[in-house]
């Protein structure tokens, strides 16, 4: 993969099919339903961790298998968007070995297709799409999806539905 090219679009269809192939039909999107069904194809073994925010998640490879960790300590929406996060890097095959000090804000393409991963896997446009014309404030949206309103409203302006 070229690293200075994200693959949005690849990406996107990669978290709706793993939501489509797990039977996740409506939010939340429970991770542990996602982490089941990809350890089907992927050995994939999820740790606590207190990474004294240093990380907010971190996944090492060795071999063919991977060890997701997690801060325990952030806030369970935080902990959900770094787990989608690092599932992303696994999927689409980060986890090439190389030791990379990535962040959140980095525009290192890698980041942006977990981060894109970790958007759609956790609140899919399909879903957002059809909870955007009912009723329920952004706030009673980011409940039903278990993230942040934030995050939220970030998924809406991206997916332009408003």
């Amino acid at each position: 993969m070229e690293n200075d090219t994200a693959r949005i679009g690849f990406v996107r269809k990669k978290a709706r099919q793993i939501i489509k192939d797990s039977k996740i039909t409506n939010p939340p999107v429970i991770l542990r339903k996602i982490i089941d069904f990809l350890s089907k194809e992927f050995d994939i073994d999820v740790i606590k961790a207190d990474f004294k925010g240093e990380y907010d998640g971190i996944t090492v490879t060795i071999g063919d298998s991977h060890t997701l960790g997690f801060d325990e300590n952030n806030p369970i929406n935080r902990k959900r968007f770094s787990i989608a996060h690092e599932l992303g890097h696994i999927v689409l095959g980060h986890t090439n070995g190389k030791n990379n000090d990535y962040d959140f804000e980095s525009r290192d393409c890698r980041e942006l297709e977990a981060n894109e991963f970790a958007a759609e896997l956790l609140v899919p446009y399909e879903f957002l799409k059809r909870d955007v014309n009912g009723v329920l404030t952004v706030k009673d949206l980011s409940l039903k999806y278990y993230v942040s309103e934030q995050m939220l409203w970030n998924r809406i302006k991206e997916c332009k539905l408003i």
